[in-house]
């Protein structure tokens, strides 16, 4: 994937948009706000890691979403619009609202997670964090580092499995001693490259006193810009969402939803990687146009 022109901006920036998003669908289950900042998580991840990871995200987090609504209607018994009864259970229209709301909601969370790794990646968090929480920024690289390389070793041994063993899987105990040589032998792959790397970090002087560190971010008057703009657009939409969920209760009557100007300026303001890349070309394309 090429580099996005957001995620080149400052690290705080960027953190600053992604907590700024998550806030505001953690705060709001009004149906509305919920699938805006699910669009917009869609859209950007999208744009940020490509469509094929958006489908492979999208394809376990629909059926959680519905999973939520089926148990919340079931379970649930609020409301006083009965769609239908099960087993003396009455399901709600306001119960599976609410439970498809919150589903929603958390695929939304999980796609903006996505969009937060997408933006920022291991240096940018250590530039931000590494001074403030040295340690605990130090072993969430290394959890975030190390978790790809176990799957990718994890493979290889499968592979090395299947090329001397054969590809038939035999019965249950046979497929049980294979999955434990295969563990046991990726814990001392661990093992042994924990202790290099923690001989390695010795050797270099780790823990032995204050440390210094290169920075290659620098706040430019571009993200000065940039942070003016985002920052009274967070204001506002925060005030639209907080309008919208304060007006809206899903019991014990469903109210109708009516359109709103309000909720445009939210998506737009979500959609601000996609803006400020738009921005970007068509400065380009005015500068190429000139010359």
């Amino acid at each position: 994937m090429p580099t996005r022109l957001f995620a080149s901006h400052h690290p705080a920036l960027r953190f600053a948009f992604c907590a700024i998003a998550l806030l505001m669908c953690f705060c709001s289950l009004q149906p509305v706000c919920v699938a805006v900042s699910l669009l917009a998580a869609a859209c950007n991840l999208a744009f940020l890691s490509g469509w094929r990871k958006l489908g492979r995200q999208l394809i376990w987090l629909l059926p959680i979403a519905f999973l939520a609504m089926a148990a919340n209607g079931l379970f649930a018994g609020l409301g006083a619009t009965t769609l239908f009864t099960v087993g003396g259970m009455q399901v709600t229209l306001e119960a599976c609202a609410f439970g498809l709301s919150a589903g929603c909601m958390l695929g939304a969370v999980i796609l903006w997670f996505s969009c937060y790794q997408a933006l920022m990646d291991r240096d940018a968090f250590l530039y931000l964090f590494g001074n403030i929480l040295p340690l605990g920024s130090l072993v969430l690289t290394m959890v975030i580092r190390l978790m790809p390389q176990l799957l990718d070793k994890g493979r290889d041994i499968a592979a090395a499995q299947e090329a001397l063993l054969g590809s038939q899987r035999g019965g249950l105990r046979e497929r049980t001693r294979q999955a434990g040589r295969m563990a046991g032998t990726l814990m001392s792959i661990s093992m042994e490259d924990s202790i290099a790397m923690a001989d390695a970090m010795r050797a270099r002087g780790w823990g032995s006193g204050e440390r210094s560190s290169y920075s290659r971010y620098h706040w430019s008057r571009g993200d000065s810009v940039l942070a003016l703009i985002l920052g009274i657009a967070a204001l506002i939409c925060g005030f639209l969402v907080f309008v919208a969920s304060s007006q809206f209760e899903f019991y014990p009557v469903l109210p109708v939803l009516l359109p709103w100007w309000g909720y445009v300026p939210y998506l737009l303001f979500l959609l601000s990687p996609l803006w400020v890349e738009l921005a970007a070309r068509v400065r380009t394309g005015v500068e190429r146009s000139r010359a």
